[in-house]
């Protein structure tokens, strides 16, 4: 595998699969039969989104073994540790794991986990569709939205994790609001949508005014006041879930509701207001004691230019390959976004105006979190991913066209080719750092096999964080790294002193950096993993010439400052002799 990722391996069958995928989906779109569409569209879930399921041996991304540890940290505990890490302090995704883990009985949930982006992706379409039908009676341009934003989704947020599970909560939201609580029957239906007033805001107290703008909308299957209860639960019951399991979606679910009520879409005029209140409250009491320890957290709010350099600039650091795969990510997206411009253009030249204003308020609503901070050099991957649904409505109404009239058959002809542009491009821009991304079975068996031989509380070293560690153990062990040189990949709860000089010329000073990294206090084991993801981390990120892990290891093999206690052809586990054993 090259540092162009999973396509550089993938047989030429693969890529014929993938044409059919694409040409699949647009027969199954004229037919116009919905059997058809549905399989048609959760056959490409599967084949672009269970790629890296069926093709590499374990999961993917350090990150998602990380959060098993979480769970098993919930399950093994019983509470969570709000000093330990930021995890701890928004728990509520995490809970509901250790809970379902729990109840079913499962020893080992990691081969269940690994599909959870094909059941991610296919849980996504539910709400969405729920919106464009809601917007659009003509279904040619629901369905495929609905496949423009599965072959579009390379963000690769949908692994397992707190965001990958917000988002969709974020859309049933949004469609429970679309659905039941808009002003007007024909704010959707009728050539001149969203042509109705905002109801006036009267002076009364929160849940009052909650509560009364939760009146159904005309000609609503909402009719009674019990179900009106029942739906205004589940709102604020989702919005308070999200609250509690992540950090950045209920700033997003805030401009998401608030978006709503502005263009007229929503009655739930107080419901922005309540979120915001819920979100503060629970930053400054519930998360305390991470807002107290992490200052830096929320003083990037501003800095537009080191927003941008931690978001984009230092990810177009690397390797030619990596460079490649940056750009073309860079691409795929405004290509998107360009034609969701036309689709905005063309909803206004069809008279429909302020449905062209209120998805493209709703596209961009969460944008301003961009000025708030980096988060980890991710907040535009991020703020793409709430945006890509109706970026991708919009984008297949600029495809196909707004209304029955003007969605022909010809006009799905430019939309096959941009699909299948996209498709071809899906296993670069999804898998394109595939090498640093996925684990052999080799590198598990070595951190497994580190842990059997290490107590709990030892001091646990890894050059990287790409590694599949802190499945187990989560709070027990001194958990530290050697490189802190690449910032999208940073770990805030992680131990680390700066980045070590892999390339130092002089062995000794190295041998004696690395040590010094590993000290421990007395009675504890010190132990570094040296892997192949992590090599491939260096050589695709940086910050050191290719090779600069041979280059360590060659130096740790050969100092008497550290033994060797596991190896296989993937993973080498070296214990500073210079520390206590147990």
């Amino acid at each position: 595998m090259t540092d162009v990722g999973l396509a550089s391996v993938l047989p030429p069958g693969a890529w014929i699969g993938f044409g059919l995928v694409g040409l699949s989906f647009m027969v199954a779109l004229r037919s116009g039969r919905t059997g058809a569409i549905v399989l048609s569209l959760m056959a490409t879930v599967l084949v672009l989104h269970g790629l890296g399921v069926v093709a590499e041996p374990e999961m993917r991304f350090h990150v998602a073994w990380r959060h098993i540890g979480i769970a098993d940290y919930i399950v093994n505990r019983g509470e969570v540790d709000p000093n330990l890490d930021a995890y701890q302090n928004w728990p509520a995704f995490f809970a509901l794991t250790a809970f379902l883990w729990q109840a079913t009985g499962v020893g080992d949930p990691t081969a269940a986990l690994t599909w959870t982006p094909v059941a991610y992706n296919l849980l996504y379409l539910v709400p969405l569709v729920a919106i464009g039908h809601r917007m659009f009676r003509d279904r040619t341009v629901v369905w495929l939205a609905a496949w423009l934003f599965t072959v579009s989704n390379w963000i690769g947020q949908d692994y397992f994790s707190p965001q990958g599970w917000y988002l969709f909560i974020y859309l049933v939201v949004l469609a429970v609001l679309l659905e039941w609580f808009t002003p007007d029957v024909s704010t959707f239906g009728s050539a001149r949508v969203l042509g109705v007033s905002r109801p006036p805001v009267q002076h009364r107290s929160w849940w009052r005014s909650l509560w009364s703008s939760a009146a159904p909308a005309l000609g609503s299957p909402v009719t009674t006041p019990g179900r009106r209860t029942a739906l205004l639960a589940l709102v604020l019951l989702l919005s308070a879930v999200t609250i509690a399991g992540h950090q950045l979606t209920p700033f997003a679910l805030v401009l998401g509701t608030g978006a709503a009520f502005l263009v007229g879409w929503s009655r739930l005029r107080a419901l922005p207001v309540v979120l915001l209140l819920g979100t503060l409250a629970w930053i400054g009491y519930a998360a305390a004691a991470y807002a107290a320890g992490h200052p830096e957290t929320f003083n990037q709010a501003g800095a537009l230019s080191a927003i941008f350099e931690q978001t984009v600039g230092q990810r177009l650091s690397g390797s030619p390959g990596h460079e490649l795969i940056v750009q073309l990510r860079l691409l795929a997206t405004p290509v998107l976004w360009a034609l969701a411009a036309v689709g905005v253009y063309r909803l206004v030249r069809s008279g429909r105006r302020d449905l062209a204003r209120g998805l493209a308020v709703l596209a961009l609503s969460t944008f301003p979190l961009l000025a708030a901070q980096s988060y980890g050099g991710e907040a535009l991957m991020r703020i793409a991913f709430f945006a890509l649904p109706f970026m991708a409505l919009l984008a297949a109404v600029g495809l196909a066209g707004p209304s029955p009239s003007t969605a022909r058959r010809s006009a799905l002809v430019p939309a096959l080719v941009v699909g299948l542009l996209l498709v071809m491009a899906f296993p670069f821009t999804r898998y394109g750092n595939e090498r640093m991304d996925f684990f052999m079975p080799d590198e598990v068996v070595g951190v497994q096999e580190m842990y059997r031989l290490t107590p709990p509380g030892s001091v646990i070293t890894s050059v990287t964080g790409a590694l599949p560690w802190r499945s187990i153990r989560y709070g027990d062990d001194d958990y530290r790294l050697l490189v802190d040189g690449n910032p999208v990949e940073s770990t805030p709860d992680i131990g680390r002193e700066g980045t070590v000089d892999i390339d130092i010329p002089d062995r000794a000073v190295l041998a004696a950096q690395v040590a010094s990294r590993m000290a421990p206090a007395p009675g504890q084991r010190s132990v570094l993993l040296v892997s192949r993801a992590q090599g491939a981390e260096l050589d695709l990120m940086g910050p050191f010439p290719p090779g600069a892990e041979d280059r360590l290891l060659a130096v740790l093999r050969t100092s008497p400052a550290f033994r060797t206690i596991y190896a296989n052809d993937n993973v080498t586990v070296f214990e500073l002799t210079g520390g206590a054993r147990a």
